[in-house]
């Protein structure tokens, strides 16, 4: 019963059950040998559990260690009725029942027999201060984000103005102040690779001129700047510096999907809409011309993204309509159309979803209508 909750404990599967189940092995275990020298180790882990379940104490990696811990000796204690425990382990559990705010009868016994007095702080004092050792949370980071694409939104303007012509002189010493209070920024928040590559793109002087290839140049540090500072949103401070390398790479294939997959779908609604342009026209294939082959760029850029299935499907209805529309003399069966037709739209509503693996039902209904018109990629 104990290694069943000790394992729910670890995994954090239903904590309040998993403590429950172990704290009734250890009492069960410390009624059965009160009188003996192992009783001691039952007796006070019993009450850490309960520290731990009434007190509602974090379930901490070291708190999950010293349980199997626990679970170790008492294998030991049982194999060997004078088998002494380690004193370390009982001061471990010890200072759980010290910690907790618990007023239960076996916390309470425990105090009393030891002389333990409560703790100036608790368990959740002690997680907030470890927080703020730890260095500021997502939310702040969400923050420091948006305050700092708003620093490149104005740098932005800026060098449109510079680009313009308008005032080169005013807005390069603006520019320079802004590019200057950016790159200390992100190198105090650790980005300091980025703050110096701002750093060597400053300008060194307000009569410096500033032409086409330096402007290229400064405007492709502040795109890697931005795809940084993204990852901001989605990093705790503690794992920046480790992630900062990755946060532009990330950004950009984030972007990347993001247009692939609006591509993708706006392809499919033109495919549509030729189809019903064909049939309008009474079969004209001017109106079919391109689409193959755009549904075969779509199958592509989905296989790119990992979408095999959904890109089979998409390179099954290019061939369907290559096969039966463009290369017949003869205009497919109403029938034909509307079950191609289905089968655009599932593939449409699939990607519009944002392709969860919960809409994979999705497919298999564009599958069962493309395999309806017997076609050999989806047999």
């Amino acid at each position: 019963m104990y290694q069943i909750g000790l394992l729910g404990f670890i995994r954090e599967h239903s904590l309040s059950v998993s403590l429950d189940l172990m704290s009734r092995a250890m009492s069960r275990l410390d009624r059965l040998f009160v009188n003996h020298p192992q009783g001691r180790l039952f007796w006070i882990c019993a009450a850490a559990l309960e520290a731990q379940l009434d007190g509602r104490l974090l379930p901490r990696k070291s708190r999950k260690y010293l349980f199997a811990r626990v679970e170790r000796q008492l294998k030991q204690a049982l194999a060997c009725s004078y088998y002494e425990v380690s004193q370390s382990l009982l001061r471990e559990l010890l200072y759980l029942v010290a910690l907790t705010e618990s007023c239960g009868p076996r916390v309470t016994e425990l105090r009393r027999v030891f002389g333990l007095e409560k703790l100036p702080f608790t368990d959740q004092f002690l997680e907030k201060e470890f927080r703020r050792l730890k260095g500021p949370g997502r939310t702040v980071m969400r923050s420091l984000s948006s305050a700092i694409r708003e620093e490149l939104a104005g740098i932005e303007d800026t060098m449109d103005l510079i680009e313009r012509g308008c005032g080169q002189e005013d807005h390069l010493i603006g520019l320079q102040v802004s590019l200057c209070k950016l790159a200390k920024t992100l190198t105090m928040v650790g980005l300091v690779s980025v703050g110096n590559l701002l750093q060597e793109l400053l300008p060194t002087s307000p009569s410096q001129s500033l032409d086409s290839q330096f402007l290229a140049r400064l405007a492709e540090a502040l795109l890697h700047v931005e795809g940084v500072v993204a990852g901001l949103e989605h990093s705790e401070y503690s794992q920046l510096q480790d992630q900062e390398s990755n946060c532009f790479v990330r950004h950009q294939l984030t972007e990347a999907r993001i247009v692939v997959l609006g591509e993708a779908k706006a392809t499919l609604v033109l495919a549509k809409r030729a189809i019903a342009a064909y049939l309008d026209f009474q079969g004209e294939r001017l109106h079919l011309a391109n689409v193959p082959v755009s549904l075969d760029a779509v199958r592509g850029g989905l296989w790119f993204l990992g979408l095999e299935h959904a890109a089979s499907l998409t390179g099954a209805c290019a061939d369907c309509i290559r096969s039966q529309m463009l290369d017949s003399q003869q205009i497919p069966a109403e029938p034909t159309l509307e079950t191609l037709a289905d089968a655009l739209t599932c593939l449409e509503y699939y990607l519009e979803g944002g392709t969860p693996d919960s809409q994979l039902h999705i497919l298999d209904l564009a599958t069962e209508a493309l395999r309806a018109l017997t076609l050999p990629a989806v047999a």
